[in-house]
């Protein structure tokens, strides 16, 4: 089913290992850029589509840590989470809150890193791209694996805030990126050198399945909580003696 406790788990577990890798990826791009004096790497076809860009200067590195290490922390955590939900275990909702917060501080990270590439250096980096897509739906599916516990903390109270979220990804992600691929691939020398190469239909894609995952979303979210046995007598009780 599309909207089960299992689903929302592998999809964690199985973006948390896409983001996992693509970091592993994005931490060779780093030292290769360090090697080769800035040269462009096999990534970066274009001043416009630049690994090469976006793993060096001051947006690469916080507190003199390249970026995607502190991005292999975060999809490593999302993977075992996936993985013992997938698994079958139960988390308290004290942890699970713990869990929604760094969850966010990561959204906030990866998001100021997308709008840094996009804004300041001018230039996108399919992997991480990608890494920014994976940690958006990784923040939708906890929020949707959360609401299968009757003691949720994503509660119906909080859902316009999720809808916010929603609109969010795809405001800045999926409007956002097809605006910047409009306005600066006619600047660029070459426009079809860049249309041809294999990172321009990959981020086609991920501008389309962030739509996409956010519409699976949206209607997961409509689903209702699950009740406790305690509130389904309690209901029993009123109705029985139309309290």
């Amino acid at each position: 089913m599309l909207f089960s406790k299992k689903t929302f788990a592998y999809v964690i577990l199985a973006l948390g290992l896409v983001g996992l890798i693509d970091s592993f990826f994005l931490v060779i791009e780093y030292f290769a850029a360090l090697q080769t004096g800035g040269a462009p790497t096999p990534c970066s076809p274009s001043s416009m589509v630049s690994c090469t860009k976006t793993v060096q200067g001051e947006w690469a590195r916080l507190l003199g840590v390249p970026n995607p290490l502190f991005g292999m922390l975060w999809y490593g955590m999302a993977a075992m989470y996936g993985l013992s939900r997938v698994l079958g275990s139960e988390f308290s909702r004290s942890m699970r809150l713990v869990i929604a917060v760094l969850g966010m501080l990561g959204l906030v990270f990866s998001y100021a890193l997308y709008f840094g590439s996009v804004i300041w250096l001018r230039g996108v980096c399919p992997f991480c791209l990608l890494s920014t897509f994976s940690s958006s739906i990784i923040g939708l599916a906890f929020v949707l694996d959360d609401r299968t516990y009757t003691n949720a903390v994503i509660t119906n109270a909080l859902r316009p805030y999720v809808y916010a979220l929603q609109i969010f990804f795809v405001a800045a992600y999926s409007i956002g990126l097809t605006a910047f691929l409009v306005y600066y691939m006619p600047m660029l020398v070459n426009p079809m050198e860049a249309v041809l190469h294999w990172s321009f239909p990959v981020i086609i894609l991920l501008i389309l399945a962030m739509v996409a995952a956010n519409v699976w979303g949206y209607k997961a979210l409509q689903l209702p909580l699950p009740t406790s046995k305690k509130d389904e007598h309690s209901s029993l009780f009123k109705k029985l003696f139309r309290i």
